[in-house]
């Protein structure tokens, strides 16, 4: 949408129709220009979602306030995805909000709970029940952890486990990829917030600086009092970037991060690239490697066959993809999902991103846990429901809200 947004094309006397999916991800500004823009083109627009879903990361919960403000809306209430009645069943308890029957629909056999105190214990038990798996088994689960750190570490979990048992090639080929700093854009525009090292990329040319968009920029010294950084290409030759006067607004910042390859590793791109073909989140399986030039060949969806070069910095926006957040989730649809729900992470575990990782399983969702009573208790605490600038005021505190809530569902915590 971003893309359609700062190209969306001549305006025309046809009429046209544009449909947004997923349009519970998009953030009360981009949908302001959105129909902005379609007013403009003489476009209607469709929009697509599911507001108990998780929502943009920028603020505002435009679709659901489109909707309470009287948007014309046709609703889906029948839940086709899961194939299990039990599942089925667990989704619809999330669904309620209802945390202790969501459990208990697993338990009849909608999955499992998986009850593992140590963070270390049940990163290894995931990584032995997806090893465990056939590989067609594998490429129909979902493996979910909400933080980046903990999807690093588990993914290394996992591949060691893979090697283990001989689903991964012996030979290995090293090389670095380009990981995003996810720099605000008021950061972007200010030397402090880079450091020595980091790579930066431009979304257009300005070919009068000898920039360009398939281009890649180490920063190698900072001026933060004159707000001016010196970049070096990949050939070597040196320019002065002043991010008052340009380019801030089309930049993305990037550090080297290790990336090991194996015949039979899944891997996906982190960064759109139109001239390649390459979308984010585009997977692929390596089925070749060439250790000595840093090349691998992958199969990607649809049986189209790449070779990149680890060199090369439009091939390095390349990442393991055998564990996703959350919001990376939304959307997929599988057979069977693994999900960390650790009852501690207050900011990450919620009955959004529940509710989104319960419904991506078509036949079994399994969920480890450090405590059961705490991650049930922790879900009835946090909605997941982001503040909006126009809600009223309430006074209501969650804690009161949550021991009305278990009462509600007959859960007992000496409150």
């Amino acid at each position: 949408m971003a893309r359609h947004l700062l190209a969306p094309g001549r305006p025309t006397s046809q009429p046209q129709l544009w449909i947004v999916d997923e349009a519970s991800l998009v953030s009360a500004k981009d949908m302001a220009k959105l129909l902005s823009t379609a007013q403009s083109h003489r476009a209607r627009v469709l929009l697509v979602g599911d507001i108990k879903q998780l929502g943009s990361i920028e603020a505002g919960a435009a679709f659901e306030q489109l909707q309470e403000a009287g948007m014309e809306t046709a609703r889906l209430t029948t839940i086709l995805r899961q194939t299990n009645e039990h599942t089925k069943a667990a989704v619809e308890a999330s669904l309620e909000g209802n945390a202790r029957k969501t459990l208990e629909a697993l338990d009849r056999g909608g999955g499992r709970v998986v009850e593992i105190a140590g963070r270390e214990a049940r990163f290894a038990q995931i990584a032995e029940d997806y090893g465990a798996l056939s590989k067609e088994e594998r490429k129909k689960t979902l493996v979910i952890e909400p933080s980046r750190e903990g999807r690093d570490r588990l993914t290394q979990d996992i591949r060691e486990k893979l090697i283990e048992h001989g689903q991964l090639g012996a030979e290995a080929l090293n090389a670095t990829k380009f990981v995003s700093r996810d720099l605000t854009k008021a950061e972007v525009r200010r030397a402090e917030s880079y450091e020595l090292g980091d790579i930066v990329r431009f979304a257009k040319d300005y070919a009068d600086k000898g920039v360009f968009q398939h281009g890649a920029y180490w920063v190698i010294q900072a001026d933060e009092a004159k707000n001016v950084l010196m970049l070096r290409d990949e050939r070597g030759r040196e320019l002065v970037w002043h991010l008052r006067q340009w380019g801030a607004a089309q930049a993305q910042v990037y550090r080297e991060e290790a990336l090991e390859l194996r015949v039979g590793d899944r891997v996906q791109f982190t960064r759109n690239d139109k001239a390649a073909k390459r979308v984010n989140g585009l997977r692929g399986e390596v089925i070749a490697i060439d250790p000595d030039r840093g090349l691998a060949r992958v199969k990607l969806q649809g049986n189209r066959i790449e070779t990149i070069g680890l060199e090369n910095a439009r091939d390095r926006h390349l990442s393991h993809a055998y564990v996703s957040t959350a919001f990376a989730a939304q959307g997929r649809t599988t057979d069977r999902v693994f999900a960390n729900t650790e009852s501690s992470a207050t900011h990450l575990l919620e009955q959004k991103s529940f509710y989104v990782a319960l419904s991506r399983a078509k036949d079994e969702s399994v969920l480890y846990t450090d405590n059961r009573l705490k991650m049930q208790v922790g879900l009835y605490e946090r909605s997941g429901v982001a503040a909006r600038a126009i809600d009223p005021f309430k006074t209501e505190q969650p804690s009161v809200r949550t021991k009305e809530r278990l009462k509600e569902h007959g859960t007992d915590i000496g409150c």
